[in-house]
């Protein structure tokens, strides 16, 4: 059953497995490394997988306890509330990931190299589908409003 949620500009959502979800977070954060400016988002990407320390203790599946600061965080990452940096990181990285899934395979990770192909076409779907709910997992879209992850910036769209 779906437990990570991660939601795209067009506030349809990708939803997989937390064990899946963490995973591609984790593959986005050794990715970003590569990218010039990828530290940026390496932080607010770290927030929404557990930490090495706490990965066995309060897990719930759908979240998780982060013990340094007391709180459950829920496993969803919105696309929206990052700047037009964050979300062009976002999708290089992800690029990298599926690239090295395919020439590398289980050398490079255990995730099923189908799951971020598919994270790759909702973002393409949500560019030319009038529908969200045509390519969304969830029966509904993501509320209107959502909290920011990063500040705004001034660079254009791409």
């Amino acid at each position: 059953m779906a437990s990570g949620f991660i939601i795209l500009e067009d506030r349809s959502c990708f939803a997989t497995r937390w064990t899946g979800y963490d995973e591609i977070i984790r593959l986005l954060i050794r990715e970003l490394t590569h990218l010039k400016g990828g530290e940026t988002l390496i932080p607010i990407l770290s927030e929404k997988i557990p930490r090495e320390e706490d990965e066995q203790k309060g897990e719930m599946g759908w979240g998780f306890v982060n013990f340094e600061k007391d709180e459950i965080i829920e496993r969803e990452l919105d696309l929206r509330g990052l700047n037009t940096q964050g979300k062009r990181l976002f999708w290089q990285a992800l690029e990298r990931v599926v690239a090295k899934l395919a020439e590398q395979g289980k050398l490079y990770s255990g995730l099923n190299p189908d799951r971020p192909k598919e994270l790759l076409e909702k973002k393409r779907l949500s560019a030319v589908n009038e529908n969200p709910l045509d390519h969304s997992d969830w029966n509904k879209l993501a509320d209107e409003a959502y909290d920011l992850l990063q500040p705004e910036d001034d660079e254009p769209s791409s």
